[in-house]
């Protein structure tokens, strides 16, 4: 597998929720699952406690600097480096005062948080950072995979097959835009109050492209969540705000139908 200029990005940050049917440990089961997977470089964003608690040993560590702040990681290996961030670390946090307006429409408002909107929304970011931590020249190719993926599979060895497939779908790609799965068709036009209700034209679990691409995907996605933030009072789920940047550029993205179970990562050939 030659995934030497692809990597796959992720994070996973606690109390930013309440779950009843996941909890903490599960979430650090799944993705130890997707840490173990050594054949695929992987950068993954992890509060210093939540490591060393559940992941690794102390080991040297570096400092990478991105937007003028400085990260502490350690490379675990040749395929895995962790990098420590902390929920304070998120831009969106200096905004939370600023969403006196946050309402969203949920069957599940303990998850649904204003915190847990902040998490999702950085996504892109953390996408960013790890262009920076990696370095550009070592990388053209980045995936963001959400860190429970895992749970969307029927077993380890059907979520490591298709890992591993994204590693070779990612190392043969060579278009401009974002490839990301879409749940409702991006040709249509939805009247669903898109500050309140969810909008599933992305899936919101993954999404690949080319360094420039997301780049500039971080880019867009900084100044929507800010604008909403500053404008309407408020923030909503990652999918929706990448819907309204979509609308904008349609020109970043190519979309493949998939849903929220192992089609996810059913790449097109």
């Amino acid at each position: 597998m030659a995934t030497a200029n692809c990597c796959i990005v992720s994070a996973f940050l606690t109390n930013v929720n309440r779950r009843e049917d996941r909890s903490i440990q599960k979430y650090v089961d799944f993705g130890k699952q997707l840490l173990a997977l050594d054949k695929i470089p992987k950068i993954v964003f992890l509060e210093r406690a939540v490591y060393f608690a559940h992941f690794g040993e102390p080991a040297t560590e570096r400092v990478f600097v991105y937007r003028d702040m400085r990260y502490t990681c350690i490379d675990r290996d040749p395929n895995l480096t962790v990098v420590f961030f902390e929920q304070s670390d998120n831009y969106l946090c200096a905004y939370r005062e600023s969403a006196t307006n946050f309402s969203v429409e949920t069957s599940y408002p303990a998850k649904d948080t204003l915190d847990y909107m902040f998490v999702q929304c950085h996504k892109t970011e953390w996408v960013a950072m790890a262009i920076a931590c990696r370095g550009s020249a070592a990388t053209s190719k980045y995936a963001w995979v959400d860190f429970g993926l895992r749970h969307m599979y029927r077993s380890d060895a059907a979520f490591e097959a298709a890992i591993y497939g994204l590693g070779e779908w990612m190392a043969a790609y060579s278009g401009a835009a974002i490839m990301a799965p879409s749940c409702w068709s991006p040709d249509y036009v939805y009247y669903q109050d898109i500050y309140r209700n969810i909008h599933w034209i992305f899936a919101g679990s993954a999404f690949i492209g080319r360094t420039e691409a997301m780049l500039e995907f971080a880019r867009r996605m900084r100044e929507k969540c800010v604008s909403i933030l500053t404008v309407e009072k408020r923030l909503m789920w990652e999918v929706n705000v990448w819907y309204m940047v979509f609308l904008e550029c349609r020109h970043l993205f190519q979309f493949y139908h998939a849903d929220h179970n192992e089609s996810i990562l059913s790449l097109p050939v």
